[in-house]
């Protein structure tokens, strides 16, 4: 794991980890955020993405362009899973920029996101569940999901490898 600083506008950073073999892949960027470098505060503090918590909407929104710049682009090019601890994966395409983000999701029960198309950035969040990469790269191809208890059991794993 490589520890990697995210510098914002003001001259700030905050931190993001990476996988060391991931690398080297040629167009896939990845990253997993901390709780540390974000604008919410009290108990939510400090980069918290969840939209149904009591924090206010402009910080989620400000957290999120933030986690965005890592990969050089904004909130409306973020694909969020609507998790609720199923094995379901759901393809998504450029029709779903935005979702969870900047606009409301058309889906639910999704821990499991995969898309082909460049510049769609992929975001699943995780407590005390095993997030999981995928990538292949010859159909080019990437894939996040979130694998609690009920997840596992349901091999998302497995499921999120054959689509």
């Amino acid at each position: 794991m490589l520890k990697k600083q995210v510098k914002l506008e003001d001259g700030s950073t905050f931190p993001v980890l990476t996988f060391a073999s991931w690398e080297g892949l040629a167009g896939v960027r990845h990253c997993f955020t901390t709780r540390a470098g974000g604008v919410s505060e009290g108990f939510l503090a400090s980069l918290n993405f969840r939209r149904d918590s009591y924090d206010a909407p402009e910080n989620i929104l400000e957290n999120y362009r933030r986690a965005a710049l890592f990969f050089d682009t904004t909130p409306d090019r973020i694909v969020c899973a609507q998790q609720t601890h199923t094995a379901n994966v759901r393809v998504v395409t450029a029709a779903d920029a935005g979702k969870g983000t900047v606009r409301e999701r058309d889906y639910t029960d999704v821990d499991g996101i995969m898309t082909d198309v460049p510049g769609l950035v992929l975001f699943t969040s995780h407590a005390d569940c095993c997030p999981l990469y995928f990538y292949d790269p010859v159909r080019r191809v990437i894939a996040l999901s979130h694998s609690g208890w009920k997840g596992t059991a349901a091999r998302i794993g497995a499921v999120t490898g054959r689509r």
